[in-house]
Parts: structure tokens; sequence; C-alpha cells
């Protein structure tokens, strides 16, 4: 690796002052001093000075963005479950005391600068403007900014089936790698159905917030003097949930059948649509009484995923 780096470095123009090497794998994957230490040393030989430019995110808002990737990856949890399963006040990815103190030890605190994750605290409200702001001020005027949005988030719906598709149809399989019609069919969901995930209630965010409350007061104290709290812990309140639970659990039955049954087959599509459709329509139905806003965005959802899912067990059934 350090010879492919050292080839790479050695071929920039004479002019190139400034190297920039960015990966969120430094944040989950270098978990001690050593593994730090050994990044440092890979860049030692080619770079004067080194600035670590991190930028922290309240770990309520950081699960649950952390949960819609998980899902594009084969998870089968809810997100409560995962919630409990992989946000941990003392582990090293979300107790940012625990985190910055290891790059503190092989870089030093001088060498580090903070950000906030969060719109307001933006340059210009901008992540890209902020970012580049830390580098040279001059690069937001000359960059083009107008960059296809990647790694989108999905809908509550969309997340629902996407857990029911991993549960039924996983990602891998065991002795013949990653599954394709997986693969498929959540490229469908997520081109299709982008959006805000289901959230955390107020008070949830609250209470997972409060996990954090003594390291992120360590982290404030030594680099937010000035900030009252390292984060807002302010929580909109809604949720953006479609599904109750009940129905997240017919829509995981519905895949769950479709599967075992092969029901993807010309001759079957119909008792498909009649039979489980109309469960969706009378579940929409109850939420428009308490949510027309939800309810119309429920309805446009519903059929599109019915159709996508309906098409991808096609492909997958025998002529």
């Amino acid at each position: 690796v350090q010879r492919s780096l050292g080839r790479q470095l050695r071929k920039l123009p004479g002019h190139v002052h400034t190297i920039i090497a960015s990966s969120e794998h430094f944040h989950s994957r270098l978990g001690s001093v050593e593994e730090v230490a050994r990044l440092r040393e890979l860049f030692a030989p080619y770079v004067d000075d080194t600035e670590i430019i991190c930028y922290l995110r309240n770990q309520a808002d950081t699960v649950v963005s952390l949960y819609s990737t998980a899902l594009k990856g084969g998870a089968t949890l809810d997100l409560d479950t995962f919630i409990e399963t992989k946000c941990e006040a003392d582990g090293h990815y979300f107790n940012y005391d625990q985190f910055i103190g290891k790059w503190e030890q092989v870089y030093g605190q001088e060498s580090i600068n903070l950000r906030i994750f969060s719109k307001d605290c933006f340059i210009n409200n901008d992540l890209l403007d902020d970012f580049l702001a830390q580098i040279d001020p001059q690069l937001s005027t000359i960059l083009n900014k107008a960059v296809e949005v990647k790694n989108e988030s999905i809908n509550h719906l969309a997340q629902a089936l996407a857990r029911s598709i991993n549960r039924h149809i996983p990602l891998f399989i065991k002795g013949a790698g990653s599954n394709a019609d997986n693969t498929y069919l959540k490229d469908m969901i997520t081109n299709r159905s982008p959006g805000k995930g289901l959230g955390l209630s107020p008070a949830r965010h609250e209470e997972i917030s409060s996990w954090f409350t003594q390291s992120n007061e360590n982290v404030r104290q030594r680099y937010f003097p000035g900030r009252v709290a390292l984060f807002d812990t302010k929580q909109a309140p809604d949720e953006n949930r479609m599904l109750s639970s009940e129905q997240e659990a017919m829509l995981d039955d519905v895949v769950s059948y479709l599967v075992k049954r092969n029901v993807g087959r010309p001759q079957r599509k119909e008792a498909f649509r009649s039979r489980y459709a109309n469960s969706l329509k009378r579940a929409r139905g109850r939420l428009q009484k308490s949510n027309k806003q939800k309810a119309a965005r429920a309805q446009a959802s519903y059929w599109q995923q019915v159709t996508l899912f309906t098409k991808g067990m096609a492909l997958m059934s025998p002529k």
C-alpha cells in the first residue's frame, strides 16, 4: 500500500502543496491508537504537516442515518433493535471522546479541527463550502459543486420493504456469494423511494442523546468552549412514519409468502394484488383519518412498491 501511495504522490505536479485524504473508514475501521499510528506512518514520508478535519454529528441522528445504510447492506433488524445493538455509550463509533482521544494521542490536539455536522453550523449552510473553507476559502469559488447526490436515504415504507427482502432473500448466500436478486430489488427501491426514513420521537431522541452527555461534554470543553452544549438535541416531532408496526409485520408476511410460494409467476400476480393491495389500501384509509399529508405520501408509494416488487419476483420465477 505504501509503495502504491508513494508512486501516486510522486507523480503529482510540483506546484501541488496540499493533498486531501478522505474516508469514512478512518472513523469506523481505525479503532485503536496503533491503527491510527500506522496511518500516520503511511503518509509520513510525503507530508510535513497534517490537519485532521472531522465532522461530529449528534449520536441519535448518526444511528438513524447508519440504519438506512445498514439496510442497503443486508441488515434485518428493526430500528429499535438496531439502536440497542449498535449504539453503545462506551463504544469507539459513537463515543466521540474515545474516538477523538485516539487521534489526539497520535497527531496531537493542535492538529485536529473538529466541526459540527449541522446545517446551521456550516458556512453558507452548505457542507461542501464549510469543508473547503477549512482548506482554502478560494476553492469554493473555483470548484464545480453541481454534483449528483449519492447514497440518498429512503423513506419508511422502502425501509420496511428492504428489511423484509433482506430477511427472506438474503444479500449473501452461503457458499455462493452475493445474491443478485436482493441487489436488484433493493436498487429498485432505493432509486424510486428517496426521502426521510423512520426517525425518532423527541423522547427517544433525547434518551439516546443522554447516553453520551458526559463524553460529549468532555469534547465540548476541549474543542468548543464557547458552545453551551456540543449538540443541539432538539428533535422535530415528525418521525416520518408511514406504517404502523402491525403494517410492517403485514408487509413482511407478504414478502415471505411471495418467496415461499413463488407468487411472481404471471398467473398469480393478480391474486397477489387483490389479496394484499386491498390490505394496504385499508391501512392508508385509516392513516388518512389522522394525517392526510402522510396518507398522500403513502398512497403514492404503496402501489409503486407493490408493482416493483411483483416485477422483481417475476424475474426470479421459472418460465
